[in-house]
Protein backbone atom coordinates (compact mmCIF):
# COMPACT_ATOMS: atom_id res chain seq x y z
CA UNK A 1 0.00 0.00 0.00
CA UNK A 2 1.58 3.43 -0.93
CA UNK A 3 0.98 6.01 1.88
CA UNK A 4 2.55 9.04 0.14
CA UNK A 5 1.07 12.55 0.46
CA UNK A 6 -0.70 14.61 2.82
CA UNK A 7 -4.13 14.93 4.10
CA UNK A 8 -5.84 17.92 5.56
CA UNK A 9 -8.33 16.86 8.56
CA UNK A 10 -10.75 18.92 10.42
CA UNK A 11 -8.95 18.68 14.13
CA UNK A 12 -11.31 21.01 17.12
CA UNK A 13 -12.24 23.15 14.38
CA UNK A 14 -8.59 23.67 13.00
CA UNK A 15 -7.85 22.69 9.68
CA UNK A 16 -4.08 20.55 10.15
CA UNK A 17 -2.18 18.90 6.86
CA UNK A 18 -0.32 15.61 8.43
CA UNK A 19 1.27 13.36 6.70
CA UNK A 20 -0.69 10.34 5.35
CA UNK A 21 1.99 7.65 6.37
CA UNK A 22 1.85 9.08 9.62
CA UNK A 23 -1.85 8.88 9.96
CA UNK A 24 -1.87 5.54 8.74
CA UNK A 25 0.71 4.57 11.87
CA UNK A 26 -1.59 6.38 14.11
CA UNK A 27 -4.19 4.30 12.91
CA UNK A 28 -2.68 1.04 13.04
CA UNK A 29 -1.53 2.26 16.68
CA UNK A 30 -5.38 2.30 17.36
CA UNK A 31 -5.92 -1.11 16.02
CA UNK A 32 -3.41 -3.11 17.63
CA UNK A 33 -2.72 -0.92 21.05
CA UNK A 34 0.88 -1.31 19.94
CA UNK A 35 3.32 1.22 19.06
CA UNK A 36 5.67 -1.57 17.78
CA UNK A 37 3.78 -4.02 16.18
CA UNK A 38 1.99 -0.69 13.97
CA UNK A 39 6.25 0.12 13.40
CA UNK A 40 6.34 -4.00 12.05
CA UNK A 41 3.33 -3.40 10.53
CA UNK A 42 4.11 -0.49 8.38
CA UNK A 43 8.20 -1.42 8.16
CA UNK A 44 9.43 0.99 9.88
CA UNK A 45 11.62 1.78 12.85
CA UNK A 46 10.28 1.80 16.58
CA UNK A 47 12.20 5.23 16.50
CA UNK A 48 10.39 6.19 13.48
CA UNK A 49 7.24 5.29 15.20
CA UNK A 50 7.97 7.40 18.08
CA UNK A 51 9.33 10.31 15.74
CA UNK A 52 6.14 10.15 13.97
CA UNK A 53 4.06 9.88 17.31
CA UNK A 54 6.31 13.22 18.20
CA UNK A 55 5.29 14.86 15.03
CA UNK A 56 1.49 14.20 15.13
CA UNK A 57 1.29 15.33 18.61
CA UNK A 58 2.76 18.84 18.27
CA UNK A 59 1.11 19.24 15.13
CA UNK A 60 -2.76 19.14 16.68
CA UNK A 61 -1.45 20.21 20.01
CA UNK A 62 -2.21 17.22 22.14
CA UNK A 63 -1.52 13.89 23.30
CA UNK A 64 -2.85 11.20 20.99
CA UNK A 65 -1.47 7.83 22.40
CA UNK A 66 -1.35 6.80 25.92
CA UNK A 67 1.05 4.31 26.79
CA UNK A 68 2.09 1.67 29.38
CA UNK A 69 5.43 0.38 29.96
CA UNK A 70 6.09 -2.89 28.29
CA UNK A 71 7.08 -5.71 30.74
CA UNK A 72 7.37 -9.42 29.73
CA UNK A 73 3.90 -9.67 27.54
CA UNK A 74 4.82 -5.72 26.42
CA UNK A 75 3.36 -2.83 26.50
CA UNK A 76 -0.11 -1.56 25.62
CA UNK A 77 -1.00 1.78 23.42
CA UNK A 78 -4.14 3.01 23.41
CA UNK A 79 -5.70 6.25 21.50
CA UNK A 80 -6.23 9.34 23.23
CA UNK A 81 -9.28 11.24 22.92
CA UNK A 82 -8.03 13.41 20.83
CA UNK A 83 -6.35 10.53 18.78
CA UNK A 84 -9.85 9.32 17.99
CA UNK A 85 -11.40 12.42 16.84
CA UNK A 86 -7.85 12.56 15.05
CA UNK A 87 -8.54 9.19 13.35
CA UNK A 88 -11.90 10.27 12.30
CA UNK A 89 -10.89 13.29 10.43
CA UNK A 90 -8.80 11.32 8.71
CA UNK A 91 -10.92 8.32 7.67
CA UNK A 92 -13.76 11.08 6.57
CA UNK A 93 -10.97 12.68 4.43
CA UNK A 94 -10.39 9.38 2.95
CA UNK A 95 -14.04 9.08 1.94
CA UNK A 96 -13.85 11.91 -0.17
CA UNK A 97 -11.87 10.68 -2.43
CA UNK A 98 -13.05 7.18 -1.93
CA UNK A 99 -16.68 6.39 -2.07
CA UNK A 100 -17.58 3.39 -0.06
CA UNK A 101 -14.48 3.72 2.21
CA UNK A 102 -16.98 4.91 5.17
CA UNK A 103 -19.17 2.71 4.40
CA UNK A 104 -16.30 -1.08 4.65
CA UNK A 105 -15.18 1.05 7.63
CA UNK A 106 -17.85 1.56 9.57
CA UNK A 107 -19.16 -1.92 8.39
CA UNK A 108 -15.83 -3.15 9.96
CA UNK A 109 -15.98 -1.61 13.25
CA UNK A 110 -19.89 -1.82 13.33
CA UNK A 111 -22.85 -3.51 12.54
CA UNK A 112 -24.24 -0.50 10.92
CA UNK A 113 -24.04 -1.30 7.20
CA UNK A 114 -26.53 0.25 5.46
CA UNK A 115 -24.52 4.02 4.74
CA UNK A 116 -26.34 7.01 2.59
CA UNK A 117 -24.29 9.53 1.74
CA UNK A 118 -26.07 12.96 1.51
CA UNK A 119 -26.48 16.49 1.76
CA UNK A 120 -27.87 18.21 4.59
CA UNK A 121 -30.95 20.35 3.68
CA UNK A 122 -32.44 21.59 6.86
CA UNK A 123 -31.51 21.44 10.84
CA UNK A 124 -34.25 22.55 13.20
CA UNK A 125 -33.39 22.33 17.00
CA UNK A 126 -35.38 22.57 20.52
CA UNK A 127 -33.62 22.56 23.57
CA UNK A 128 -32.93 18.80 23.54
CA UNK A 129 -33.20 17.39 19.93
CA UNK A 130 -32.70 18.61 16.74
CA UNK A 131 -34.13 17.01 13.31
CA UNK A 132 -32.10 16.90 10.78
CA UNK A 133 -33.06 16.86 7.28
CA UNK A 134 -31.05 14.60 4.77
CA UNK A 135 -30.99 14.67 0.69
CA UNK A 136 -29.80 11.44 -0.76
CA UNK A 137 -27.26 12.25 -3.02
CA UNK A 138 -26.94 9.21 -5.42
CA UNK A 139 -28.38 5.88 -5.51
CA UNK A 140 -26.62 3.30 -3.25
CA UNK A 141 -27.15 -0.21 -2.59
CA UNK A 142 -28.89 -0.91 0.93
CA UNK A 143 -29.22 -4.14 2.50
CA UNK A 144 -31.86 -6.10 4.55
CA UNK A 145 -31.42 -9.32 6.53
CA UNK A 146 -35.15 -10.52 6.38
CA UNK A 147 -36.50 -13.91 6.85
CA UNK A 148 -36.54 -16.81 4.65
CA UNK A 149 -40.29 -16.53 5.09
CA UNK A 150 -40.98 -13.49 4.55
CA UNK A 151 -38.75 -13.66 1.33
CA UNK A 152 -41.06 -16.44 0.12
CA UNK A 153 -44.04 -14.68 1.27
CA UNK A 154 -42.79 -11.81 -1.10
CA UNK A 155 -41.59 -14.32 -3.91
CA UNK A 156 -38.19 -12.50 -3.98
CA UNK A 157 -35.98 -12.03 -7.58
CA UNK A 158 -33.28 -9.96 -8.84
CA UNK A 159 -34.37 -7.41 -10.11
CA UNK A 160 -38.08 -6.94 -8.56
CA UNK A 161 -39.52 -3.16 -7.50
CA UNK A 162 -39.51 -2.97 -4.16
CA UNK A 163 -40.20 -0.38 -1.11
CA UNK A 164 -37.48 -0.28 1.17
CA UNK A 165 -38.98 0.91 5.24
CA UNK A 166 -36.37 1.73 6.99
CA UNK A 167 -36.87 1.09 11.01
CA UNK A 168 -33.83 2.03 13.42
CA UNK A 169 -33.39 2.63 16.54
CA UNK A 170 -30.54 4.95 15.72
CA UNK A 171 -29.49 7.15 13.06
CA UNK A 172 -26.20 8.00 13.14
CA UNK A 173 -24.28 11.35 11.09
CA UNK A 174 -21.09 11.67 9.98
CA UNK A 175 -19.95 14.64 8.74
Amino acid sequence: MVWGGKVSINVGGTKVTLLRRQLEFLSRVDKWQSISKACREMGISYRTGLKWRADLERAVGGKLIDSSKGGRGGGVSTTTPLGVEVLQSYYIALSLDKPGMVKSLIGSRMSARNVLRGIVREVTCDSLICKVSVVIQTPQPLVALITADAARELDLREGDSVSVVLKALDTILIK
